[in-house]
Formats: C-alpha cells, sequence, structure tokens
C-alpha cells in the first residue's frame, strides 16, 4: 500500500512540475528586443542591436538587492504609476549594469515594447525613473541556465572574457547582465546572460 502511494506522489510531482515549466514558460513569453545575430560559438553569440527605448533607475547596494529594488520601482512605472496612468506590456530581459564610478550602484533597465518611441511613453510619477535611449551596439553575449547567483555570473563571466580573448577583443568593456524569468523559474529552465560592448557606435 505505502508502495502505491509512493508511486501517486512520484506521479503527482513529475505531473507538477511538469505544469509549472509549462506555466513558466507562458507568462515568461513576452516580448524581447530584436537584434542581428552577426555570428555564433558554442554559446556565445556576436550581436548587434538596435537603439532601445528603455526605463531606468539607480540603485545602490549589492548586486542581488539592487536588482529586486530596481526591478520594484519599474514595475510600479509600467504597472501605472505613471502620469497617464497607463500600463505598459512586460518585456524581457531585465538588464542590470555597474556603474563605472561606484561599486555599490546599479543601473536597472526594462526595455520598452517596440511599438513606444520615447515621446510616447507616459511622463513618469517617481522622478528616480528615467526614460532613455540606451544606444545602439554590438555586444558579445553568452547565453546561460541555473540561478543569477554572483557564483554563476562569475563562472560565466569568465568564459566569455577568454572567448573576447582568443577573438582579439577589447576586454575592458563593460558587463551587462540580463535576466529572462522571474524568480520562481526553475532553474534549468531559467535564460541568463551576459553581454560585453565590442564596439562604441
Amino acid at each position: 500500500m505505502a508502495k502505491k502511494w509512493m508511486k501517486i506522489g512520484f506521479l503527482f510531482l513529475v505531473v507538477a512540475i511538469a505544469s509549472f515549466a509549462v506555466w513558466s514558460y507562458v507568462v515568461t513569453n513576452v516580448e524581447q528586443p530584436s537584434y542581428q545575430k552577426l555570428s555564433s560559438e558554442d554559446s556565445v553569440e556576436m550581436r548587434a542591436y538596435p537603439d532601445l527605448v528603455v526605463a531606468e533607475v539607480s540603485v545602490k547596494g549589492k548586486r542581488t538587492d539592487a536588482i529586486k529594488k530596481g526591478f520594484r520601482l519599474l514595475a510600479d512605472y509600467i504597472f501605472g504609476n505613471n502620469k497617464a496612468n497607463v500600463k505598459i506590456a512586460m518585456t524581457a530581459p531585465v538588464i542590470q549594469e555597474g556603474r563605472e564610478s561606484s561599486l555599490d550602484e546599479w543601473m536597472v533597465r526594462f526595455v520598452m515594447p517596440s511599438n513606444y518611441r520615447l515621446e510616447d511613453l507616459p511622463q513618469v510619477n517617481n522622478e528616480r525613473v528615467r526614460l532613455k535611449i540606451m544606444p545602439g551596439k554590438t555586444y558579445a553575449a553568452i547565453t546561460f541556465s541555473g540561478r543569477g547567483s554572483d557564483a554563476n555570473l562569475r563562472k560565466h563571466h569568465q568564459k566569455l572574457t577568454e572567448f573576447m580573448r582568443t577573438q582579439n577583443l577589447p576586454l575592458e568593456s563593460k558587463i551587462i547582465y540580463a535576466f529572462y524569468n522571474p524568480p520562481w523559474t526553475l532553474p534549468f529552465l531559467r535564460r541568463n546572460e551576459i553581454w560585453m560592448e565590442v564596439d562604441k557606435r
């Protein structure tokens, strides 16, 4: 009898995980910025991005704390706390970039849906949120799964650095983290990226 219930419990767990995986995919299947893939090698792509319209906020603190706080501030804006009380569709990824002038200050950005020009966006209520154009650039981007932990980011930053070195690309370029999934997504289903700027178009 105990074995029967164990089998039922196991089947229930499998179904629950599968359902959760499908649900996570559906809720994260949102618009992503378009880019031109110039080349690829293993998990690294060379990408040319156009100008991107973004909402951004500067947050101080540890990286993991900063992205949570930045996310809440930006989500508040797109969920309707703006001058027009208009909701804006969520997109992916959430972008995080360190400030050159500070080790504990981070820029967190949402890319706005492609149907918005900068002048079309509703004005902000919270002055911490800034609307701007992120200039188009070419990046070397590495894609990987797992949690967005500092250890996982360091591991793949090293791999991307090695790629940059073999391609004789500049190693002093800015590092941008890009996270595509909400925090409840199972680690093996997550998509994380690190972008390193190749040029300054």
